[in-house]
């Protein structure tokens, strides 16, 4: 997904910018948005809420729909990525009450490590962390819950999506992936690769600016809330899930 034009953004002066996936630049058609907000705010108050603003979540929820190959109903855009991880997690395992381990891989980013050792010592889980390349052989009939970062932190290694979700499905594990790292740098199809839930966020690549809907470590977040994949899965899961989603408020 590479940029066509370069002049779009605003580059700090004499520096060759290499931290997008860190902080994403600021692009001039933000920088005027953000101003014609300020601008509706001043001259209209409260009244903006419906001449300005109103529809907005709708039109984010869509595009960012688009970038993740997902359907515009099953994306939110909300709190921060620690906290959507933390709600998706806890709203599969409820799904699973049978299955006792949360498996993931030993590199996952730490944030995401820290919310899953978190939910698992709240539920009295066992988390399996084992070598990416043991992750397919481990992911058996005891595990409840797959939780995986898509793109590596530390190497850039593309966590092969499709092909573990297949694995995952087969036995009857629920997968919840973190997109933070390449949403907005690559193309992803959630709908494609069988993806369940999904957190990511929208400072990084997607060029949100600070405080956007979506991080890791303190940020905000977009949760993508779970899949209609979960609605092909047998009656008495697709039951549990529907419960679960109405204690997200998503329905």
């Amino acid at each position: 997904m590479a940029v066509k034009n370069r002049t779009v953004f605003e580059y700090p002066k004499d520096q060759s910018y290499f931290c997008t996936h860190g902080l994403g630049l600021l692009s001039k058609p933000s920088k005027a948005a953000l101003q014609n907000a300020l601008d509706a705010w001043r001259k209209r108050g409260v009244l903006a809420w419906g001449d300005s603003w109103g529809g907005l979540a709708g039109f984010v929820r869509a595009r960012i729909a688009t970038l993740l190959g997902a359907n515009t109903c099953e994306v939110g855009v909300c709190d921060t990525t620690t906290l959507n991880l933390i709600k998706v997690l806890n709203a599969s395992l409820d799904l699973q009450p049978r299955r006792r381990v949360i498996l993931t891989e030993q590199c996952n980013f730490p944030s995401d490590l820290y919310a899953l050792q978190s939910v698992a010592k709240a539920r009295n889980l066992e988390l399996r962390c084992v070598a990416r390349e043991q992750l397919m052989e481990s992911i058996d009939e005891t595990v409840a819950v797959l939780a995986l970062t898509h793109v590596n932190y530390l190497d850039a290694f593309k966590t092969p999506m499709k092909s573990l979700n297949a694995r995952a499905r087969h036995m009857g594990v629920l997968n919840v992936w973190d997109l933070s790292h390449s949403v907005g740098a690559m193309r992803i199809s959630c709908e494609d690769d069988g993806v369940d839930f999904a957190v990511g966020a929208t400072y990084k690549y997607v060029c949100g600016g600070p405080g956007s809907p979506e991080p890791c470590e303190d940020p905000a977040g977009a949760a993508l809330q779970p899949h209609r994949s979960l609605q092909r899965r047998p009656a008495e899961l697709h039951t549990r899930g529907t419960r679960a989603l109405r204690l997200l408020g998503v329905m």
